[in-house]
Parts: C-alpha cells; sequence; structure tokens
C-alpha cells in the first residue's frame, strides 16, 4: 500500500492525472483482500493490484475513461 500511495503523491507533484481503486470488501475466497489499493495512470500504467485477471482488466479501463473524461468523485 505504500508504495502505492507514493506514486499518487509523484503524481501530484507532477501534476499527472490519476484513479484509485480499493477493495472496500470481500467474500470467500479472493486473491486479495479489504484495503488493496491500486493506483492507475491516464496512459494504463498502474502500480498496485486489487487482484488481477479480468476484474482488474475492468476496472482499469473504467478508471482511464474516468480519468479522460475528468470525472472526480
Amino acid at each position: 500500500m505504500l508504495e502505492v500511495l507514493q506514486e499518487a503523491v509523484k503524481a501530484i507533484k507532477e501534476g499527472k492525472n490519476f484513479a484509485f481503486a480499493t477493495i472496500i470488501t470481500s467474500k470467500g475466497s479472493a486473491p486479495r483482500h479489504e484495503n488493496s489499493k491500486m493506483i492507475i495512470f491516464e496512459d494504463g500504467t498502474f502500480k498496485g493490484t486489487i487482484g488481477g485477471g479480468l476484474f482488474e482488466k475492468q476496472v482499469i479501463e473504467k478508471a482511464i475513461e474516468l480519468i479522460k473524461k475528468g470525472n472526480q468523485w
């Protein structure tokens, strides 16, 4: 998690847009659990993981879409 937060600080200093993805809750057998985080950049690069696979791919695609639209939550 520290690596993800350090990347966020660096991105803010460099004026880069990014999104965070965080696992809020999980049930049963899952590759990652609560508080797993990743930071996603507009170019598709990222640090951290929320579990990999198709789910993570979909999260990255949605994050890029939101960054490009300028959405902020």
